[in-house]
């Protein structure tokens, strides 16, 4: 008869509990199980065995995918790109795999929680392979599978270890005499009807004499730590006083003043350092002139200088102007470029890019339209002018139409000027023109004085260059009379056949002084060579 007990002794069985069927039996629990043997001459024989059920051990590893690819030893890395999904209470661990949707494997090195989306944020460390190789040829159709369809258990009882019985089997476990074996025989007959059967054997034990007390057995494994003890009289100080080196992950127990604390399981992964002063430990920092590494894995670099040809800073998911961005800043040839994305505040793309570009030639920035086939603006500081374009027509239309202007220091000054020697004509005895220009704009005032208004329609002056009026003969100014009020004379700009353009007047008075003037637009070059200010 077989029956089963449960206890939280290994050592100890039960004497209570005993039944049929197998119950269940908690992580860490014992599971005993007892065999009695009835002998045809009435006697009876009870045998004992025990195991454990193994306990609970902590979460493995675990793979995640995610919907990025990433850089290795970049920091702040979200949680919510990964699948399944990590939370506060079940976090990704340090040696957890990740999958890139570029088939990539990365290990995780770092985990923080909070900050970045989904509770938290990672680093991962190198590129361990990548899951997609190249595809196969299909292969040939299988065979149907075969399973189980049946199990025949059948016992049998004989004098030899070694050669099953060829009679004798039956279902019922058959009473052995001391010294013979039981065979178990195990039949399985599969789905397509075919057979197979399997042996094992076990022998009734002799009845022996009492033997000797054997030797004693090798010492078992080491208990749990027991409590602390009282505290010993105070030893004699010797090397135990001597500064001692930690390399562990947790805090030291019991340090003295003087010791290390390399943070890490090895010095090869060690991510600080820290002194002993006796009551707290303290960040130490590793001052070296001259420090050759092959890799250097670091958060925070404070430095005066760095020299290196390029550097790449990809960034995911970072804030601006009241969105989100992804991209690459790269630092190589002079060249300081920085290229991303435009994202919604949940990291998701809306097609347009931008880039930034900062070079000895100058800097230059654009965003695209959605579709990617024009820009939305553009604007450019180089060779001393700020140039500017600017979409007015809409984003996702075919042919795109645009504004654009450029802007120099000429733009932002006045120049100015007057004739230094009097302008005059049979009409004019003398006449001063006062020349000033701010960026396409031209206002000029006459001071002018009159003898005669005989010939009238004469010629004064050209117009100088810089100043002359984009509507060539439709300026004109009027110049009231300071002599006789009322009167006026007008200055008019005018272009005589295969000549160039003028200043004429028409003087409605013989004699007498005028002023007057008028503002007009020009798309002449700026007049560099005149007086200016700012």
């Amino acid at each position: 008869m077989i029956e089963y007990a449960v206890s939280s002794s290994g050592v100890t069985k039960p004497s209570t509990g005993w039944s049929a069927s197998i119950p269940d039996v908690a992580a860490g629990q014992y599971l005993w199980t007892r065999t009695t043997w009835s002998y045809t001459d009435g006697t009876i024989e009870t045998g004992y065995s025990v195991a454990q059920a193994g306990k609970n051990g902590p979460r493995g590893k675990q793979i995640f995918k995610s919907s990025y690819e990433y850089t290795p030893h970049k920091p702040d890395n979200w949680w919510s790109d990964l699948s399944p999904a990590p939370s506060v209470d079940n976090p990704p661990k340090i040696g957890d795999t990740i999958i890139t949707p570029s088939g990539n494997i990365f290990q995780i090195h770092t985990v923080n929680v909070g900050g970045g989306g989904g509770g938290g944020v990672f680093e991962v460390g190198n590129v361990l392979g990548n899951i997609r190789g190249p595809s196969g040829t299909d292969g040939k159709p299988g065979k149907d599978g075969v399973g189980i369809k049946s199990t025949l258990i059948q016992y049998a009882s004989n004098t030899s270890g070694i050669v099953a019985p060829t009679t004798g089997w039956t279902t019922m476990i058959p009473a052995a005499s001391p010294g013979y074996y039981v065979w178990t025989k195990y039949t399985w007959t599969y789905t397509d009807d075919t057979t197979e059967a399997g042996y094992s054997v076990g022998k009734i034990g002799e009845t022996g004499q009492t033997g000797q007390k054997g030797d004693t057995g090798p010492q078992g494994p080491q208990g749990p730590r027991g409590p602390q003890g009282p505290q010993g009289p105070q030893g004699v100080p010797g090397s135990k006083d001597v500064p001692y080196t930690y390399i562990q992950l947790g805090t030291p127990q019991n340090p003295k003043k003087g010791d290390l604390w390399w943070h890490g399981t090895t010095l090869n992964d060690a991510t600080a350092l820290q002194y002993y002063n006796g009551s707290t430990w303290v960040d130490q920092s590793i001052q070296q002139a001259v420090l050759s590494i092959k890799k250097l894995q670091s958060i925070e670099i404070d430095t005066s200088n760095i020299n290196s040809p390029d550097i790449n800073s990809p960034f995911n998911h970072v804030q601006i102007d009241g969105a989100k961005s992804s991209g690459n800043l790269e630092l190589k040839d002079a060249n300081l470029s920085i290229l991303g994305n435009i994202e919604d505040n949940n990291g998701n793309p809306n097609g347009q890019y931008y880039k930034s570009l900062l070079s000895p030639n100058g800097m230059f920035n654009y965003i695209t339209t959605p579709d990617q086939k024009g820009n939305m603006s553009s604007v450019a500081l180089q060779r001393g002018a700020l140039q500017l374009q600017t979409l007015i027509s809409d984003p996702g239309a075919a042919t795109k139409k645009y504004i654009q202007s450029e802007f120099t220091s000429k733009d932002n000054v006045t120049f100015f000027y007057v004739n230094t020697t009097a302008l005059s004509n049979i009409d004019i005895d003398y006449a001063y023109i006062y020349y000033t220009r701010r960026g396409n704009l031209v206002t000029v005032n006459f001071q002018i004085h009159t003898i005669a208004n005989q010939y009238n329609y004469l010629r004064l002056a050209d117009i100088r260059p810089g100043y002359k009026p984009l509507l060539t003969n439709n300026i004109v100014a009027s110049c009231l009379s300071f002599s006789d009020p009322g009167q006026s004379t007008a200055m008019y700009s005018s272009t005589p056949s295969g000549g160039t353009v003028g200043w004429y007047s028409n003087i409605s008075k013989a004699s007498g002084s005028y002023g007057g003037s008028v503002s007009y637009l020009t798309k002449d070059d700026y007049p560099t060579g005149d007086s200016f200010f700012g």
